[in-house]
């Protein structure tokens, strides 16, 4: 009889969320179905898998229609870019929310003094295959997407030589893509004056005389930034 009564009142608390405009739910109960218990982490690995190594407080916000309700607010979370997944700190331990129940979170980084919002980039499609990661986008008509991935760098130490790495390693990365028509495509100075094709010769010129570096993210933005400031006169 307990247990059907502790049932019937999660049962409530469900309908109650679905009820309201924009519904929140607090992560401490796995009976909502949205949290799962935290997977063991690879050990002996050097480095972090984490795209943030602190826990940040963040809201979370659900694909609609799967929960009753439609966002986890004020949560400190971690975001594992091994599994894809975001490990929220709950009251009852830390738990894990798959990546294909989020639209995107956003959180306020005080490194780099910022909010920062990530959504789910199976909105897009790369190669014509949906791309199923966390990335940030960057820009109003020129879109620029970062994704950031981790990679398992193995052991290749030399004893003979004394050379090079005697653990593996977790290398955190960055990728940048171009946003046309909600497909992807890799940055390159080549596939951004195809797709800033309308304004090209401008763009070539602001490359050249500013020397703009391909690696450096805040380099592309000033491309993006400039592109923006052009699109305005077509």
């Amino acid at each position: 009889m307990r247990y059907c009564l502790i049932t019937l009142l999660i049962c409530l608390v469900i309908v109650n969320a679905s009820g309201q405009l924009t519904p929140t739910v607090t992560p401490v109960v796995d009976q909502f179905g949205i949290i799962k218990s935290i997977p063991a982490k690879q050990s002996q690995v050097i480095g972090s898998v984490y795209l943030n190594d602190e826990w940040l407080t963040s809201n979370i916000y659900l694909k609609r229609g799967l929960f009753p309700a439609d966002r986890i607010e004020k949560v400190a979370i971690k975001v594992d870019l091994m599994t894809n997944t975001i490990e929220l700190k709950t009251e009852e331990g830390i738990k894990v929310l798959d990546q294909a129940k989020v639209d995107k979170f956003e959180w306020f980084n005080p490194q780099t003094n910022t909010r920062e919002v990530y959504i789910n980039g199976n909105h897009f499609t790369l190669n014509g295959t949906k791309f199923d990661n966390f990335c940030t986008v960057y820009g109003n008509r020129g879109r620029l997407v970062k994704w950031s991935y981790i990679e398992l760098q193995k052991a290749d130490y030399n004893v003979a030589l004394d050379v090079g790495n005697k653990e593996d390693r977790f290398i955190k990365k960055s990728k940048f893509y171009l946003l046309k028509d909600n497909e992807l495509i890799e940055l390159t100075k080549k596939s951004v004056y195809l797709v800033m094709a309308p304004k090209a010769d401008e763009i070539r010129q602001f490359i050249k005389k500013n020397r703009v570096n391909f690696t450096q993210e805040s380099d592309i933005r000033s491309v993006i930034d400039y592109y923006d400031s052009l699109s305005s006169e077509f």
